[in-house]
């Protein structure tokens, strides 16, 4: 349903933050993946050559498809795919970009076509670790850059350990998450090349909802310490809404700065509250936070949209914005709410418009945009809109806080 929308996101606000590989060896964590088709061993020997070499191309193309997205594709290798996520940019989710795309890869590859009738599947193994990588070595068409440490190798271990359309991940990997995957330990196993049995984990073919909600938020359970000025400015701005007056705050701050605790105090006073979840994943999906939050949305899109082609996008993406505006702010017709929108350096322009009319409406709301200051996004007039930055803090609240 999303893909029939892709239209309504208009153009892209940012660019793709893909690096070249500069062939400098350094040492960095990295989330190493290994992809292998199952059963291409029974597919080779059943298969002409030719309808072999085509069922490869195919396979080829999808992995390669998928892990571009968010990661690099460092080689291939018969009839399997190494990825990394981490290098030659890297990011503080690449363990989460690279299950994610491996769930998308599971999904790609069964949905292709084989000559024998037969649906393709996948194994995959994915990893994370500290590795020196960059060093250029071999020549011509097996030129490649070096990864050198045990992560590549336990990849490779997982992948073998995975059964046909299985992800199984490091219990590194697994740490590094956070919520919205279903996770499933499996026991130890003695892998090839290890002394000691590994932890495995597969994750689950079903993609959860990467949504936070405010019940789950462990930012709950942390003390808030130097931030009396930035709690009483929200405050006001609660206190504001609740008599009638709409009130939007941007608060800007680096990861880690405390901008979810601060929420989570007027969270708990309001009876009334909703939070969209931006990520860079979904950044060019349009309405993707708000569809997570609301399953209510989707059903909204089918049913304004009717046959996409045959209508004018802008003013279809017009119409949308206006009915979950107004679906949003019935929430507030009774009592007030806080409506949060988490993280928007990765806004989606359609929901970015949503949050410029929710700024603007006449109602009993609350509307407290995050962001980090690299991707601040613009919700209208300065005046209309109380910024609030979060700072570091000095050392001795930082050990306070601790």
């Amino acid at each position: 349903m999303l893909s029939a929308l892709a239209g309504l996101g208009g153009e892209a606000e940012r660019s793709g933050d893909r690096a070249e590989p500069r062939g400098e060896a350094e040492r960095r964590q990295l989330t190493v993946m290994f992809v292998d088709l199952a059963q291409s061993t029974r597919l080779a020997l059943r298969l002409d050559p030719e309808a072999m070499r085509e069922v490869l191309h195919a396979f080829h193309a999808a992995v390669m498809r998928e892990i571009a997205r968010s990661g690099y594709v460092a080689k291939l290798m018969g009839d399997g795919v190494l990825g990394y996520f981490g290098w030659p940019q890297a990011h503080e989710d690449d363990a989460r970009r690279a299950v994610v795309a491996a769930i998308s890869i599971v999904e790609a590859v069964a949905g292709l076509d084989s000559p024998a009738g037969e649906t393709l599947a996948c194994r995959i193994g994915i990893a994370t670790g500290m590795v020196v990588v960059g060093d250029l070595i071999g020549e011509g068409v097996a030129r490649e850059h070096a990864v050198v440490g045990p992560t590549p190798n336990l990849a490779a271990r997982l992948q073998e350990a995975a059964g046909a359309g299985e992800i199984m991940i490091s219990d590194t990997t697994r740490r590094l998450l956070g919520p919205g995957f279903a996770i499933e330990p499996i026991g130890e196993r003695m892998l090839k090349g290890h002394e000691e049995a590994v932890p495995l984990f597969r994750v689950l073919r079903g993609r959860s909802r990467e949504i936070r909600s405010f019940a789950a938020d462990p930012a709950a359970r942390e003390p808030i310490v130097g931030r009396d000025a930035e709690l009483s400015a929200l405050r006001r701005a609660w206190e504001q809404a609740k008599s009638g007056a709409s009130q939007t705050v941007l608060m800007t701050g680096e990861a880690g700065m405390g901008k979810s605790r601060l929420i989570q105090v007027i969270a708990e006073e309001a009876a009334s509250r909703l939070m969209f979840q931006c990520t860079s994943l979904h950044s060019d999906n349009p309405f993707w936070p708000v569809v997570q939050q609301l399953p209510s949305a989707a059903a909204l899109i089918e049913r304004v949209t009717g046959p996409v082609e045959s209508r004018d996008t802008g003013r279809l993406r017009r119409e949308i914005i206006a009915a979950m505006a107004a679906q949003v702010l019935a929430a507030a017709h009774d009592e007030p709410a806080l409506v949060v929108c988490e993280d928007a350096q990765w806004v989606d322009r359609a929901t970015l418009e949503l949050l410029r009319r929710l700024a603007v409406a006449e109602a009993p709301l609350l509307l407290v945009v995050t962001s980090r200051p690299e991707g601040e996004p613009r919700l209208g007039a300065a005046a209309s809109v109380h910024r609030i930055v979060l700072r570091r803090l000095a050392r001795s609240m930082r050990e306070q806080s601790s």
